[in-house]
């Protein structure tokens, strides 16, 4: 899979600015414009978040080869301004995530590093930069990342899920911008490429579900307090998970598990039973090779929805919930060439999703404006 190609790293030393190039496309539903990133090359995930706190949504993209990170800052209308590349401190940068390390109400960003076994934390600086960089040890090969907090101490806390390690990482904030040691976590299955949080078993705790891509599972470690994990069980996927979701699909009060299956093109649903146990059902079709799966309620009907980026389709596919569980294909949008990270927001403040692709092999960011209603 594409994520796993031979890795050329070029370092970076200083500060780059960023001078992107734009063009527009009509896509139907969507209006979609390209943003090529010439100083970040090949961009495997994508976060939005409000860096310079100005009440617009920004995004921030991991760029793999050329080890760094690319700042976007929204201007309204769902436009996005030039703006700085920042080095990761690390070699092979496979994914990110966002959350306030040193209680100021800044955004900081968690950056993984695939070959140096570790996270980048930039302390944001609230003007749209970054104060300081830290790295903290991982796993073999941390893959995923995501934050939350883990011990109820309303300090933001690091999840990792290590690809070549088969284990998962934990790393609790201590509140000053620093991370604790890691306590990590065997997950029984081979070669975890994915990791989100929710409470599945109702008891208040965020546990985390992570998608193992070689044994082709779920594996879900329940959180026993104080940040504390404990292996309970695996479910299976389709073939090759490798994007995961956590959300209450089926409107039942329970949170359910999806997977993007690169192996069998299609999503994997997963019902929640609300004890932290997980029950396979039916799978959804979507495009070749999806890395990565999101959820919301992108047609405004109360019920939520899916959406793919499928790596080898050039393309995002929306499937709509019609029926608990049941979900149809409403909506292809072509974007760039290898689309990998995805997130949805609101960037032209018009109270529709909006979404947001990195294209991995043409070195650029899919800007997609809702337009239209969906069906």
């Amino acid at each position: 899979m594409f994520y796993r190609k031979p890795f050329i790293p070029r370092a970076l030393t200083a500060l780059l600015i960023l001078l992107p190039l734009t063009a527009c496309f009509n896509t139907g539903y969507y209006l979609r414009t390209d943003i090529l990133l010439s100083l970040g090359q090949e961009p495997i995930d994508i976060i939005a978040v409000d860096l310079n706190r100005d009440g617009v949504t920004d995004l921030v993209t991991a760029n793999r080869s050329t080890n760094n990170i690319t700042v976007l800052l929204g201007r309204g209308g769902g436009r996005f301004e030039a703006s700085a590349n920042f080095p990761a401190g690390g070699e092979n940068v496979s994914a990110l995530a966002w959350g306030d390390f040193n209680r100021d109400e800044n955004p900081d960003v968690v950056v993984c590093l695939y070959n140096g076994a570790a996270v980048s934390l930039f302390i944001g600086n609230g003007v749209g930069g970054f104060a300081s960089r830290q790295s903290f040890r991982t796993g073999n090969g941390p893959h995923s990342v995501v934050v939350a907090d883990y011990n109820g101490d309303n300090v933001s806390d690091v999840a990792v899920a290590n690809d070549a390690g088969d284990t998962v990482s934990v790393l609790l904030g201590n509140g000053n911008g620093t991370l604790a040691a890691q306590r990590e976590y065997p997950v029984g299955g081979a070669n975890p490429h994915a990791i989100r949080a929710g409470d599945l078993n109702g008891d208040n705790r965020l546990d985390l579900a992570v998608a193992n891509y070689e044994s082709e599972n779920v594996t879900v470690l329940l959180n026993q307090g104080g940040g504390l994990f404990q292996r309970t069980g695996s479910y299976r996927a389709g073939e090759n998970p490798h994007g995961i979701f956590i959300g209450d699909l089926d409107g039942d009060g329970l949170l359910d598990v999806v997977t993007s299956n690169q192996g069998t093109n299609d999503v994997s649903f997963l019902a929640g039973q609300g004890d932290g146990t997980l029950a396979t059902g039916a799978p959804f079709a979507v495009g070749e090779v999806p890395p990565n799966v999101i959820g919301g309620d992108y047609n405004r009907d109360g019920r939520m929805d899916l959406a793919t980026t499928n790596f080898s389709s050039n393309a995002v596919y929306l499937l709509v919930q019609y029926s608990p569980r049941r979900f149809g294909l409403a909506n292809i949008i072509p974007v760039g060439r290898g689309p990998s990270g995805l997130v949805s927001g609101d960037f032209n403040g018009d109270g529709l999703p909006d979404f947001a692709v990195t294209n991995y092999q043409e070195n650029s960011v899919s800007i997609l404006i809702r337009r239209a209603p969906l069906p």
